[in-house]
């Protein structure tokens, strides 16, 4: 036996048909849009936590501590009398490689017999 459904009963199951992906889509989005908003309160709160006492404590603490390093390491560069070394040691090693590729080049020419 055939069930012929009638005009109002076909349109309810087509909007059925077409309301489920539509809920879901619209699910999607209001999901979406509550994390965006959840993650933009705890980035505010960061951004208070940084702005803080605490925070500016942290950084002025650790700013000292690393002026007081630089210090320390000038102070023994200049008291092992190591003011500009690294420079006069690279102008000394390249002059001292000049000359040892001389005498390199030097060497074999003085020892090779003289033809008369």
């Amino acid at each position: 036996m055939r069930t012929r459904w009638t005009t109002p009963i076909a349109a309810l199951l087509a909007g059925a048909a077409f309301l489920v992906p539509l809920t879901v889509a619209v699910y999607g989005v209001w999901s979406y849009a509550n994390d965006n908003i959840a993650f933009a309160q705890q980035e505010a709160l960061g951004n208070d936590y940084v702005d803080t006492g605490i925070a500016q404590v942290v950084r002025e603490r650790l700013d000292r501590l690393l002026h007081q390093l630089l210090e320390r390491v000038h102070r023994y560069s200049l008291a092992m009398g190591r003011g500009s070394r690294p420079i006069t040691r690279w102008k000394n090693d390249r002059q001292r490689k000049k000359k040892e590729r001389a005498k390199k080049h030097a060497a074999p020419a003085a020892a090779a017999p003289k033809k008369s």
